[in-house]
């Protein structure tokens, strides 16, 4: 029996590790995936490691460099940590032991700042969800309340009379956004604008916010994400061009905010005002 040369096994490795990656990226890994394939295998093992191992060390390697929301998080999280650990060191061994008062200041500030640590690590969260089963139906693109059902005109893309269900996200909502259906991203608009609470009437359509056009087999879906109060910025994982699936993960929003679905008219609404969704898990609407 003849054995395969080396570098053919570590082609055949590569090529089942890439075949498993693609199989994340469709699932939603990461957010939105836009990764090379050309970079070699990282091995996990150095004395003839199986297959399975180059596969996953291979998708590690690519994940860790995906956008996320763990990477977001890590631009608070951090220097939290530093600050809190940094506050620590000072008490220990620079604060005098006489120094009661200010002993007690630099605890308590550093209590305040490991509190603040591990909010963020609790905000920045990204629970794995099941999908419905039924192909019919349409989900939720947010963790939160929904605050509205209405009919309206579509804005940002023009594409006319459609059902829009909003969701307002608070600080403690899973702020990971996730696209409702299956499809296309036909076009991304960014528009900046004020930072009003996203309960108030206007802040639809005077706050800064980022809207997305999906095309899908049934038609045209909108979604818009929207700043608020405290929510400053809008992260985008994708890009125009891009093929979502149901639930994948396209974006997120910091710190309380509000995200709006539209929808065609024929769809079949299954969510009002005062329901709790989440977002990929809950069915809002049905497509005929």
């Amino acid at each position: 029996m003849r054995w395969p040369s080396t570098a053919g096994r570590r082609t055949q490795r590569t090529r089942q590790a890439e075949l498993i990656l693609r199989q994340a990226q469709d699932d939603g890994i990461g957010g939105g995936v836009r990764t090379s394939l050309r970079a070699p295998c990282v091995l996990l093992w150095p004395i003839r490691p199986h297959s399975f191992s180059h596969a996953l060390a291979f998708i590690c390697d690519r994940v860790e460099n995906m956008p996320s929301a763990r990477q977001e998080s890590r631009r608070f999280s951090v220097p939290l940590l530093f600050v809190g650990v940094a506050l620590l060191v000072i008490n220990w061994f620079v604060v005098p032991a006489t120094s009661f008062w200010l002993s007690l200041a630099i605890q308590i500030l550093a209590f305040l700042v490991f509190g603040l640590f591990f909010f963020v690590l609790y905000f920045f969260r990204d629970p794995e969800r099941a999908l419905p089963t039924d192909e019919k139906i349409i989900v939720s693109a947010a963790d939160g309340l929904v605050v509205d059902v209405v009919e309206m005109d579509e804005p940002d893309f023009k594409l006319g009379k459609m059902k829009r269900v909003a969701v307002f996200l608070s600080v403690f909502d899973v702020h990971v956004n996730r696209s409702p259906v299956e499809g296309t991203v036909k076009k991304t608009t960014y528009k900046t604008g004020d930072f009003l609470d996203v309960r108030h009437p206007d802040s639809s359509i005077r706050n800064e916010c980022r809207s997305w056009w999906l095309e899908t087999e049934q038609g045209p879906v909108a979604v818009r994400q929207i700043a608020g109060l405290v929510a400053r910025r809008i992260v985008a994982w994708s890009k125009e061009g891009d093929t979502v699936r149901r639930g994948f993960r396209f974006g997120m929003i910091r710190f309380g905010s509000r995200t709006e679905v539209f929808l065609p008219m024929e769809c079949t609404i299954l969510v009002k005002p005062g329901d709790r969704v989440e977002g990929a898990a809950t069915p809002i609407a049905r497509w005929p």
